[in-house]
């Protein structure tokens, strides 16, 4: 288990707590986490335009500047990151591999439990 806080993430499993700090002159905070079962990593938004990649097994954490604000992010069936972007395209994250046209550009706002776009992928099995 992953759970966000102010000034870093805290990892729980199997009677141990682990605390991931942010990488030295950060300046956000990690809330929603998006984690498989096939992976160790986690991820989770950090600023409004980083997300934070955290390691379950090193208990490290890497921030991914996107360029851009986003708005959320999920995860598709083979692990990877799919964000939707403020401007309304989707990016796949690690690196940005391509850009689709999802919805008009909007302004994310300030108060984070205002209700905002979100995606969720469905795999047609």
């Amino acid at each position: 288990m992953a759970f966000g806080c102010d000034d870093g993430v805290v990892l729980y499993r199997t009677g141990s707590v682990r605390k991931v700090t942010e990488p030295a002159g950060a300046t956000g905070r990690v809330s929603a986490l998006a984690g498989t079962e096939d992976s160790p990593v986690v991820v989770g938004n950090f600023s409004s335009t980083e997300l934070a990649l955290i390691d379950t097994r090193s208990a490290a954490m890497r921030l991914v500047d996107l360029g851009r604000a986003f708005g959320s992010f999920t995860r598709d069936d083979s692990g990877d990151v799919v964000v939707l972007g403020v401007d309304g395209a989707d990016e796949v994250s690690g690196r940005v591999t391509g850009s689709v046209p999802a919805i008009p550009a909007w302004t994310p706002p300030t108060d984070f439990t205002v209700a905002r776009p979100t995606m969720t992928l469905v795999t047609a099995q």
